[in-house]
């Protein structure tokens, strides 16, 4: 018996509360197991009202929006309720752009470089290696707090790139006196 008969014999014992659950919160289930669930849930026809008439409308609404995190079933299901409720579907469009702008301006946010007078405070802040150490861990933890990990590991290269500058410079002038 394989995996996917194995999962299939399971479902047959679950009752069709847990069968919605699995498909629902299919990021706690292996694949198998959720499909399983949906074809189950299609083998005993549990109706649309059964699987969302529980859910809030901010609930149909983030199904409705994250399609690819669900099964089939779900969305046809969420989908039907949504018309039930008479939830408008202008209403459902401009929350979609909403979101679609709110991801755009993240992923905006998250490839902007680090500005050059950031760069250039903790260049010269390198000069005493505990001051450009703190200024790149501030500003790096505050970049990683607001997602913005390119600028975060950007504050680091500036600082590393300074030591070593700072540090040849150093060189040089130990040579040049010794001449």
């Amino acid at each position: 018996m394989n995996n996917a008969e194995n999962f299939e014999e399971q479902m047959l014992n679950n009752s069709d509360e847990e069968l919605v659950s699995i498909i629902l919160n299919k990021g706690d289930y292996v694949s198998g197991a959720i499909n399983a669930a949906e074809l189950e849930i299609k083998r005993r026809n549990i109706s649309n009202e059964f699987l969302m008439s529980n859910k809030s409308d901010k609930e149909l609404v983030n199904i409705f929006l994250n399609k690819g995190d669900y099964v089939p079933v779900v969305n046809n299901a969420a989908d039907l309720e949504i018309k039930r409720r008479n939830i408008s579907t202008d209403f459902l469009k401009k929350l979609e752009l909403e979101v679609k702008a709110v991801a755009l301006q993240k992923e905006i946010t998250a490839t902007t470089p680090l500005s050059r007078l950031i760069g250039i405070s903790i260049f010269f802040a390198s000069i005493s290696l505990v001051s450009g150490f703190f200024l790149a861990l501030i500003m790096s933890n505050i970049y990683k707090r607001k997602e913005e990990h390119l600028k975060a590991s950007q504050c680091w290269t500036w600082f590393l790139v300074s030591i070593l500058f700072w540090f040849l410079i150093v060189i040089v002038i130990i040579a040049l006196n010794s001449n």
